[in-house]
């Protein structure tokens, strides 16, 4: 046998850390080992490195490190080779994402790479093979392809086959939980993305003056 399972807090986590902790801990991890592991894909950083999806996942995984670290779980960023993940927990290399689009190959690597893990999630759609057995958590943005009827090339269609597969869902808004109900029949948790408040604040009256002057508003 392994630790006793127990559920998952996260208080000083943030929001989305905190919903993805308690969709890992929403049954008992199939793999039994001293410290469960939840594996994250890094795929985000090696498709659209600078894009807003991977740049939330940028702030998210080291909430998500410390929420698990918290409750004595393991964080492991799968990295792809050639890109250039955020270096947070421990780190192991995965084969490029493959642009012809063999996802069973990818699918297989992932599951070899991660195969002590009880948790995986992608940073966009891809998963472990059928055979793995764990618990697949995932973040969904959007379904602008779903809504406005683009046709379904490889690529959605990887993304149809992980949330109809997944075992739990995380939204970032009502909105997409509402489209995700109308288009898959899937529910989910629901964590809004946060802002920065060192960066993001109320601003002082002559900050407001000052910014004014400069741009000529």
């Amino acid at each position: 046998g392994g630790p006793a399972h127990t559920a998952l807090t996260a208080p000083h986590a943030s929001t989305a850390a905190a919903e993805m902790l308690r969709a890992v801990s929403a049954s008992p991890p199939p793999v039994i080992s001293k410290r469960p592991l939840v594996a994250v894909d890094g795929v985000a950083f090696q498709r659209v490195p600078t894009g807003g999806i991977a740049r939330v996942w940028t702030e998210l995984l080291p909430r998500l490190h410390v929420a698990l670290e918290s409750v004595d779980w393991r964080l492991t960023v799968l990295e792809r080779v050639g890109s250039a993940a955020p270096q947070i927990g421990e780190v192991r290399s995965l084969a490029p994402f493959p642009e012809d689009h063999d996802h069973a190959a990818d699918a297989e690597h992932i599951s070899l790479v991660a195969s002590d893990a009880s948790v995986f999630i992608s940073t966009e759609y891809t998963r472990p093979s059928e055979t793995w057995k764990g618990r697949v958590v995932l973040l969904v943005h959007d379904l602008t392809p779903e809504i406005f009827g683009w046709p379904l090339d490889n690529y959605w269609t990887l993304k149809r086959e992980a949330v109809i597969k997944a075992d739990q869902i995380v939204a970032v808004s009502q909105a997409t939980n509402d489209a995700l109900q109308q288009h898959y029949g899937r529910s989910s948790v629901i964590a809004r993305n946060g802002v920065d408040l060192s960066v993001f604040y109320p601003r002082q009256q002559k900050e407001i003056d000052d910014l004014k002057g400069r741009t000529h508003v």
